[in-house]
């Protein structure tokens, strides 16, 4: 079978998505105003400012998790990488539209390294917001 390869099962939906509609590197204004918005938002989880950070969500986001107290309580328990990495870098920002995907390297600060990939709106002011973002362990990789 074509796709029986275990390396395909851990393709993330988003990057097929992303191939898929067809989306391209971002002009410079967007990559630039993307990278504030996730990096700041990973600043904030850091500096732990569940306010600040909450801010940076989509709508939708805000809905799911109600209030900045239990969206950090998710990100504790779900995404600590991302409270007080060693370090963050965004690595690929691609729009199509009013949606982006950027994809970022975490090291933690015990030097465990993750891929992560967040999806971003652009919200009705022009204003980008993160819609998600979905980790991935990068296998046998520590600094």
């Amino acid at each position: 079978m074509l796709f029986r390869s275990a390396r395909v099962s851990k393709i993330s939906p988003i990057i097929v998505l992303a191939v898929l509609i067809g989306f391209l590197p971002a002009r410079a204004d967007d990559q630039t105003d993307i990278r504030t918005v996730i990096t700041s938002q990973t600043r904030a989880l850091s500096e732990g400012d569940a306010n600040t950070a909450f801010s940076y969500a989509t709508p939708n986001i805000r809905e799911r998790f109600v209030s900045p107290e239990f969206f950090m309580a998710m990100v504790k328990t779900a995404y600590s990488a991302l409270i007080g990495p060693q370090k963050f870098e965004v690595t690929e920002i691609e729009t199509s539209g009013n949606q982006a995907v950027a994809r970022a390297r975490v090291v933690t600060s015990e030097s465990k390294v993750f891929f992560a990939i967040y999806p971003l709106i652009r919200q009705p002011d022009g204003s980008w917001k993160i819609d998600g973002c979905f980790m991935q362990p990068m296998e046998g990789k520590t600094l």
